[in-house]
Order: structure tokens, then sequence, then C-alpha cells
């Protein structure tokens, strides 16, 4: 019996359709939000599961205004020390909603998606299950 799509080969196209999206959504932010330069005045540790450090920053909008936001990108270890200079896009009415410029961000977290569903993708079916 030779079935096209497993289950595991449609989790597959998901996850490369997640990866793209995301990818194409961060492409689009990079393409019309704001980019500067802000500084990390904090790094606030929120304690759960895992430790999740969240840096806030204070950078100088579009129109002037200094402002100081708490980036809702997190990461298990922080990568950016108080005091230290951080990449930052916004849109352009809603600094809120800043997020880090980072490669990692913008294009690794999504490639990690598509990357997985493409291996997944090309492993022969009769290796996802066992008899």
């Amino acid at each position: 019996m030779n079935k096209i799509f497993t289950i595991p080969k449609i989790t597959c196209i998901i996850f490369v359709c997640v990866g793209l999206y995301i990818l194409t959504n961060n492409i689009i932010k990079q393409l019309n939000w704001e980019k500067t330069t802000g500084i990390v005045v904090e790094v606030k540790e929120k304690k759960n599961s895992s430790n999740q450090f969240y840096p806030m920053v204070e950078f100088k909008t579009n129109i002037g205004e200094i402002v100081k936001v708490e980036i809702n990108q997190s990461s298990n270890r922080f990568y950016y020390g108080k005091g230290e200079d951080i990449p930052v896009i916004y849109p352009e009415n809603d600094f809120k909603k800043a997020e880090i410029n980072s490669i990692g961000w913008v294009y690794g977290f999504p490639l990690i998606f598509i990357v997985l569903g493409i291996i997944g993708f090309m492993i022969p079916s009769d290796l996802w299950y066992i008899s």
C-alpha cells in the first residue's frame, strides 16, 4: 500500500508552511517597520517551567520621542546585557510592538521550521512507523 500523504508527511508540510508564513511576515516587517538602535536598560527574568529573559529597551522613535519598551521576544539565555546596544524594529505608529532586529529572529527562527519540515518530508514513509 503506497500512501503519498501520510500524517507525518502532512505534519512536515505544515511545518514548512508555518516557517514560510513566519519568514514572510518577518520580511514584510523588515521592509515596512521603522529601524533604530536601542539601549538595554534592564533584563527581566520571568520564572516558569523554563526561565525566560526579556530585555527592557530604551530607544528614540521616528518622531524623536524617547520610549522604554519590554521586548516580547525571549530566550533561555539572554544575548544582550544591560547597557548594550540592540537593533530594534517597530511599526511606525505603535512602538510598544517593538522587536529585536537580528538575523536569528528574522531568518533563523522560521528556517528551523522549514528545515525540519523538509528533512521530515525526505524520510521514507516506512521509517515513520514501528511494526
